[in-house]
């Protein structure tokens, strides 16, 4: 049976379309006889209610928002489909865009979640956001961040130990017995870049590892950065068994590059990333508890109920096919 909008029922039945929503919304205006007519009218005509107009009403929408920086990443991959797929599970339907870390975009973005009246939003914010630009683009639209901190933020926010990332990284492979480890840290000059690249050293001072100074690099979390970046150790300093990679791009440019010399990992390089895809040895960031713990907030802020204004999700070593003891 084809589905009927208030108009139609209310046409249907004689009544004015007022009191068909009052009589649906339980208004005490509506006698009981006349309700009770209504509503079995409703369910035999297969009556669906217009979300927009139910939105106007009731100031809900059933919709959140969530905006990461792009679609490539594993980390934002799973993040996006545990949000998704728990808020299906709590009646919400959830708006997925991109900012390409813009900032411009993401305000572009989010200007437009209000004017549709999303509820909240679940963002991941641009590397050049501050917490000042972020809360005048939000409004008063009830909104979570993750992964990316900033400083002096006062909204909830989800994210990792990075200092533990790098940390767990470097000890993966010194545990395997490599002493040369090659590190690439992406941007230089953020919170997240620095705290990894404090846990990577920490872990090779404990093994007793030699650091060297130009085994370290930085540049930006790029798939083309990894590559040069690797490709340049590796020529430089063949004595460099493996590498750290602060996330799942350098990881794979580094992997390009051994490549491109004739290496294949983990047998001549082992390489070890950031939540990243496929046979990839990698640091788990455990992205879909992210997501869950995330959401969680979201909505409960979204109620008006309290909520912990920062969440740290531990991370784990997830070796797979490209990390082994060197030869």
């Amino acid at each position: 049976m084809t589905n009927i909008g208030i108009n139609e029922l209310a046409r249907r039945l004689g009544v004015a379309k007022s009191t068909v929503s009052k009589a649906l919304s339980g208004h005490p205006d509506i006698s009981a006889p006349t309700r009770t007519r209504i509503t079995a009218a409703a369910a035999r005509y297969n009556y669906n209610p217009s979300w927009i107009a139910r939105a106007l009403t009731s100031k809900k929408t059933a919709l959140i928002g969530l905006v990461m920086h792009r679609p490539q990443s594993g980390f934002f991959i799973e993040i996006a489909e545990s949000v998704v797929v728990g808020a299906g599970r709590r009646g919400y339907r959830v708006a997925l865009d991109f900012s390409g870390d813009d900032p411009e975009l993401e305000k572009e973005i989010l200007a437009d979640y209000r004017g549709r009246h999303l509820e909240g939003a679940i963002i991941e914010p641009s590397l050049k956001d501050t917490a000042v630009a972020l809360a005048n683009s939000c409004g008063d639209m009830p909104y979570v961040i993750v992964d990316h901190y900033l400083n002096g933020t006062k909204v909830p926010y989800v994210g990792s130990d990075f200092h533990e990332i790098g940390y767990l990284a470097a000890r993966h492979l010194l545990e395997l017995g490599h002493r040369r480890i090659g590190y690439l840290g992406g941007s230089p000059g953020f919170l997240a870049s620095r705290a990894r690249q404090a846990g990577f050293l920490k872990a090779c001072r404990e093994f007793g590892a030699p650091i060297g100074k130009d085994w370290i690099c930085h540049e930006s979390f790029d798939e083309s950065a990894g590559y040069r970046q690797a490709l340049a150790v590796m020529r430089k300093f063949p004595e460099v068994t493996a590498f750290a990679c602060a996330g799942d791009a350098l990881s794979q440019g580094a992997l390009r590059a051994a490549r491109t010399l004739g290496k294949s990992a983990p047998r001549d390089i082992s390489v070890v990333g950031v939540s990243a895809l496929g046979n990839i040895s990698s640091i788990s960031q455990c992205p879909k508890t992210i997501g869950e713990i995330a959401l969680d907030t979201l909505l409960r802020k979204i109620s008006g109920l309290p909520v912990k204004t920062r969440r740290i999700v531990g991370a784990k070593i997830d070796a797979r096919g490209t990390t082994a003891p060197p030869l």
